[in-house]
This record gives C-alpha cells, structure tokens and sequence, in this order.
C-alpha cells in the first residue's frame, strides 16, 4: 500500500497536478497547488512511518477519576461506536455514562 500512495501522491508533483482526476473525483485547479506541494515534500520513509503509526493498536491514556468524570466520547459512526465502546468503559471506568450505549 505505501508504495503505490507514495507514487500516486509522487506522480502529482511530477506532473504538476495533472494527474489529479486519475486519483480523485474532484481535480479543481484550486486544489492542485496543496497536492503538488505535499508531493514535492513526500518522503518515502516518512510516508511509510505514518501509515504504520496508523496502523498500531495503543492504549488510550491514563487519566484522572477527576477528569473521567468531566469526560464525554462520542463517535463518528455506529461503527466506530461498537469498536471502541468496550475499550473505552473498560480505560475509563469513571467516565459519564450515556444511557444509549
């Protein structure tokens, strides 16, 4: 996956954002500066420790019973709802508690 994001977002610099539309549905010229800018800066090492950064399973951290009270999480998606609702209660046994979950 990492090289073929890093040649996609690469092969816009290289052609000065002329291959936007291959990529995205939207190719304004108004957005192709951002790309081609974020292409001239891409480093394949960094690229690569991004995406396996995103890729890890970490622990939420620590917080006080102070602040677990004053807490509310709320999720972008009923997915993301269940994934994490377990975790969470289990981290932060102090949080508010929403009667829905």
């Amino acid at each position: 996956m990492v090289p073929f994001l890093y040649l996609a977002i690469k092969s816009l610099y290289w052609s000065k954002g002329a291959t936007l539309s291959k990529f995205m549905w939207c190719s304004e010229e108004s957005i192709k500066p951002y790309f081609i800018k974020a292409g001239k800066n891409l480093r394949y090492k960094n690229l690569y420790r991004q995406m396996m950064d995103s890729l890890e399973d970490k622990e939420f951290p620590k917080l006080s019973q102070e602040v677990q009270r004053t807490i509310f999480f709320e999720f972008g998606s009923v997915e993301e709802h269940y994934k994490y609702r377990d975790a969470v209660k289990k981290t932060y046994p102090y949080r508010k508690v929403d009667e829905n979950s």
